[in-house]
C-alpha cells in the first residue's frame, strides 16, 4: 500500500512539473478511480479432533469449525481532485498548456478564447469571414474610417483614398487652385483667371467672360 501511495505521489509530481497553465484556462474536477486494497477477514476452516467412543478402535473423529485471519484483494472506488482544461479549452499535443477552441475555424484571424476569434485587419464577423463594410476598418472592423467627402477607406490600414477633387490625409481639402481630378494631378486649362471646378475641371468664368 505504501508503494502504491509513493507511486501516485511521484507520478503526480511529474505531471505538475510539466504543466504550464494559467488560472483562467485550468479548472479542477472530481475524478473517480479504482484502487486495489488488501483487506482482512475471518476464514472458516474445519478442525478434526478425536474423542472416546464405543467403537474399534475406541476413538471417533469429531469436526468443529474454527476461524483464522486471512487476506484478500478488493477493488474500491475513490474520488480525487484533478486539474484539467476548463470548458472551451483543450490540451496541446505535448500536454503543456490549454488552448481555446472555436466551433469553426477563424478564417482570417486567430482563436483567442472559447468560440472567440480575433480578426486580422480588414475582416470581421464571428469567424473573420466578412470583409469590413464601408466606413469601417481594422481588426474586427471596430474602427471608424476618418475619411471625408465620399473618400474610400482602406479596410486594413484605414488610409483614405480621396474622391476626385479632394486631397489631404482625410480628404478634407479641395484640390489646390489650378488643379483638379483624381489626386489633383490634372492641370486646369481655364484662362482669364477663371476658376476650375476641382472635380470635373470645368471652368467657372468670371463676370463678363464665357467659353469652355
Amino acid at each position: 500500500m505504501l508503494t502504491l501511495v509513493l507511486y501516485i505521489l511521484i507520478i503526480g509530481s511529474v505531471v505538475i512539473a510539466k504543466e504550464n497553465y494559467t488560472d483562467d484556462t485550468l479548472c479542477t474536477r472530481q475524478e473517480p478511480y479504482a484502487v486495489n486494497v488488501k483487506v482482512s477477514y475471518l476464514q472458516p476452516y474445519q478442525v478434526r479432533t478425536y474423542t472416546a467412543c464405543f467403537a474399534v478402535p475406541p476413538w471417533c473423529s469429531k469436526y468443529t469449525v474454527a476461524h483464522k485471519v486471512a487476506y484478500k484483494t478488493e477493488t474500491i472506488e475513490k474520488v480525487r481532485v484533478v486539474r484539467d482544461c476548463c470548458p472551451g479549452y483543450a490540451r496541446t499535443p505535448d500536454n503543456s498548456t490549454c488552448v481555446p477552441i472555436c466551433a469553426q475555424q477563424c478564417i482570417h484571424g486567430t482563436c483567442v478564447g472559447p468560440d472567440k476569434c480575433e480578426c486580422e485587419p480588414g475582416y470581421g464577423g464571428p469567424y473573420c469571414t466578412v470583409a469590413c463594410p464601408d466606413g469601417k476598418w481594422g481588426p474586427g472592423c471596430r474602427d471608424e474610417c476618418p475619411c471625408m467627402n465620399n473618400a474610400r477607406c482602406d479596410p486594413l490600414s484605414g488610409a483614405c483614398t480621396c474622391s476626385r477633387g479632394w486631397t489631404g490625409e482625410r480628404c478634407e481639402y479641395p484640390c489646390p487652385l489650378g488643379t483638379y481630378g483624381l489626386k489633383c494631378k490634372q492641370t486646369c486649362q481655364c484662362q482669364q483667371n477663371s476658376r476650375c471646378d476641382p472635380v470635373s475641371g470645368e471652368c467657372v468664368c468670371p463676370d463678363g467672360w464665357s467659353g469652355p
